[in-house]
């Protein structure tokens, strides 16, 4: 849907309210902090947001449906990536990796494709 605050060219209001009416029928989102924000039709943060302040998005967001929820990619001060782990009445969970290189278009997709064939096989969230 997009990225740092701004959609993606190919995303109109249009597709964001259908993409915000299928969020009910989801066990599991994967959306990044721009996403996230856009489905909860928040501004996004000018400045480092705290988890805390993720968990209260994410608490938000799974009233509408889903009881899963891993906001990815959120940068950490510039050095670190870190996934964000939601699940309904659970302590949040944090993936954090050192920050390689720049940016890589599709990762996203990618580690949405990793969590969901983990999650089919079986696995937490956290493990995928």
């Amino acid at each position: 849907m997009g990225d740092y605050g701004k959609l993606y060219k190919t995303y109109t209001p249009e597709m964001c309210n259908k993409m915000k009416e299928l969020v009910k029928y989801a066990d599991v989102l994967t959306p990044n902090l721009t996403e996230l924000c856009t489905l909860l039709d928040v501004p996004y943060p000018n400045a480092q947001i705290s988890f805390d302040e993720i968990e209260e998005m994410c608490k938000e967001l799974s009233k509408q449906g889903p009881k899963h929820i891993v906001v990815t990619g959120i940068d950490v001060n510039g050095t670190k990536i870190a996934n964000f782990i939601y699940n309904e009445n659970q302590e949040y969970q944090i993936v954090m990796t050192d920050r390689i290189g720049d940016d890589r278009s599709g990762t996203g997709d990618v580690i949405s494709s990793i969590i969901a064939g983990m999650c089919m096989n079986g696995h937490s969230l956290y493990k995928a």
